[in-house]
Formats: C-alpha cells, structure tokens, sequence
C-alpha cells in the first residue's frame, strides 16, 4: 500500500492525469522537485520542436553561416567531404559560437574513420556546448577509449550507423547489439543499443539497469533514465513514471538533449490519456 506522504508527493501528478488535455493551461504544475524546482504543462508543450530549435541554433547564427552549413550538407550527403569541409569551416567562421557546422565537421571524420580529426572536432564541440549537443557527449569518451585501445577502432562510428543506418533491419541490430555487449560487457552504449531493440517491457529494464551499473557519459545515462520511465508507464505505472521524468527534465545537470527527451515524453504520455 502507497504511504500518505507518498500519496501526497504525486497528488499534482494524478491530478493532472485526471483533467482533459484541453483543459490544461500553460501554468498548469507537472511536478515539483525536492529542490523546490516546478515544471508546469507549458514547458511541455511543444517542447520538442521548440527545445531542439533553441538547442540547434543556440548562439543564434548569422544566415550566411546557415546557408554554408546547409550547402555543407548537401555535399556531405553526396560524400563530397572535401567540398563539404570547405562550406562548413566557412559557415564556422562566419558564426564561431555555432557548434552546428563543427559537430558536422566531426561527424564527416568519423564516418571517414579519421578518429583524431573527429575526437579534435568533437571536443570544440564540447567547449562551446558543455551541457551537449546531440551525441557528442557520447562520441567524446568513446573515441577516447579507441584511442587508448580499449575498444576497437571504428565503434564510434558503428554507433550511428547502429541508430540512424538500421532502421528496419531490427535484427541484426540486435544481433550488432548483442556482439558489442558480449566483447565489451563494460561499456554502456552497447547496453543502449540492447534496450533499444528489446521489445519485452521486462528485459528493456534489465538492460537499462545494467547500463546504469557501467558508469555512462551523461548522454546515455539521460537516455537510460528516461527509457526507464517510459518503461515503467509501458507496464501501467504512468504516475512513478512522470515523476522520474518531472526530475530529470528539472535536473540541472541532464544534458540539453536529455532535457528535451524528458519533456518530449511528459508531452506524449500526457498527450495519451
């Protein structure tokens, strides 16, 4: 049986869980965290478009820097990286502040297999965004473990070809998955890859916990956190469930994508009553 103080700790919750999704105002209280902090519906809503936006285009940059960034692109897709190179060191210059272009720069050397360049790239990435900008919290300590010849060379960039290259192909994902764990049992972003492909409610948690045991980057810690909520929601504990994410999407020390993962999924799951 649930105490009272327990009871009154997720009182705000159930409310909320109570009303229609029209009949929540901006002002709306989510949950409120030990510390006092207060997450409410209009922090919420809409957060994924909106976090993502202010996270992407933080330092605000000049619209020639976007444009060489964009051109960047587009030779990068064509695998034109010395033509994309040039568009996106441009774009740098013109807006020094903007991790976008740098985080590209970074992303074009990994996926060339070039592990210095990417882990040099990746670390001015880190410099101008410390709370991170998209995986390179993650890529940092990983090429760093290639470096010192604790992981095989090329992990980094199986990495994302494991999230953005096999999509559909969710069995020799798993398969991937399953490989990188049982050679490398402690390094956590394989026991990420494990809990991604991992439809059973029951064995997801049992991967996240591990992974939570090895000591991730802040990245993946997030990711674990947040999975874990969702997967409790999954198994019919939706008000434990916000309440993780009300604390993490407050904490101050999540990650900016782990902040938006948070709230994105406060939205969903608020969004399914």
């Amino acid at each position: 049986m649930k105490s009272a103080k327990h009871l009154l700790h997720i009182l705000p919750l159930l409310l909320v869980l109570a009303q229609p999704l029209h009949a929540q105002t901006a002002t709306d209280i989510i949950h409120t965290d030990k510390a006092g902090r207060v997450l409410t519906f209009g922090d919420v809503n809409g957060s994924f478009s909106r976090l993502r936006n202010a996270a992407l285009f933080q330092s605000k940059p000049s619209s020639k820097a976007r444009r060489l960034k964009e051109l960047g692109d587009d030779a990068s897709l064509k695998k034109d990286y010395e033509t994309a190179r040039r568009h996106y060191e441009a774009s740098a210059e013109a807006s020094p502040k903007w991790p976008y272009p740098i985080y590209r720069l970074a992303e074009d050397y990994l996926d060339e297999g070039n592990t210095a360049k990417a882990y040099e790239f990746h670390r001015r990435v880190d410099s101008l965004s410390p709370r991170g900008f998209l995986r390179t919290l993650t890529i940092l300590p990983t090429l760093q473990l290639e470096m010192q010849g604790k992981l095989p060379r090329g992990t980094a960039q199986r990495l994302f070809k494991l999230e953005f290259e096999w999509v559909g192909k969710e069995k020799a994902w798993k398969q991937a998955a399953v490989e990188l764990t049982t050679r490398y049992p402690d390094f956590a972003p394989g026991w990420q890859e494990m809990a991604r492909v991992e439809d059973d409610p029951v064995k997801r948690l049992q991967f996240i916990e591990k992974g939570l045991s090895k000591d991730p980057d802040p990245e993946t810690r997030g990711w674990f956190l947040v999975t874990r909520a969702e997967t409790l929601a999954e198994r019919g504990d939706k008000a434990t469930a916000l309440r993780m994410l009300g604390d993490v999407a407050l904490d101050p020390t999540s990650t900016v994508e782990t902040e938006i993962l948070a709230k994105h999924t406060i939205e969903t799951m608020l969004s399914k009553k």
